[in-house]
């Protein structure tokens, strides 16, 4: 699920920057933003998107079961889990202007393209919705995030991609559907 987020922003913010004739084809590049030896795992030129933390959705946490009807029976499964996923776009081109007119063309496009339905986004697959919101940081937490990610500093902005649900197709039972009542309503 967080695979087909990624990759579905990553083909839609591409698609936006060669519309625009401001990038070339393909410039942004799902990747970590270094790798295991310290460099830099994305060429110059492009853009990193990468994920850099997975928040549980507390606030419309799902208590119970989940039921649907399958061919006339009821089918439970555990409730699902809604996510928040914070991602990056480092931006590393030969000048900071370009980087920073890149950055641009990413803030536009999310801000004219904030909320994906599966419904006019077939890209999202069984993901039913995700919204796009600009997330500010402090000095200190921007530091932070630049030091575990193991790199310099980089013209980044970061967004926070809410409500992404997970659910498992597992069952826990299936319950065939209520068809009569039998009681005795006459109470003494």
């Amino acid at each position: 699920m967080i695979e087909t987020v990624l990759t579905f922003l990553k083909q839609e913010v591409n698609q936006y920057l060669t519309d625009k004739a401001s990038a070339g084809v393909n410039t942004v590049e799902l990747t970590q933003i270094v790798n295991e030896a310290g460099i830099y795992a994305f060429d110059d030129n492009k853009i990193a998107l990468s994920l850099i933390q997975i928040e549980e959705e507390t606030v419309f946490k799902s208590q119970g079961t989940t039921i649907r009807m399958e061919n006339a029976f009821d089918v439970h499964l555990q409730p699902d889990i809604k996510i928040n996923l914070y991602v990056v776009f480092a931006a590393k081109y030969s000048t900071y202007s370009e980087s920073l007119k890149q950055l641009s063309n990413i803030i536009l496009y999310f801000q004219s393209h904030s909320f994906f339905r599966n419904a006019e986004f077939p890209g999202l697959g069984h993901i039913e919705r995700v919204s796009a919101e600009l997330y500010s940081m402090s000095f200190e937490q921007l530091n932070q995030v630049w030091a575990y990610l193991g790199a310099k500093y980089l013209p980044s902005v970061v967004y926070k991609l809410r409500m992404v649900v997970i659910q498992a197709e597992n069952i826990d039972k299936i319950v065939p559907p209520v068809t009569k009542v039998i009681g005795n309503f006459n109470s003494k």
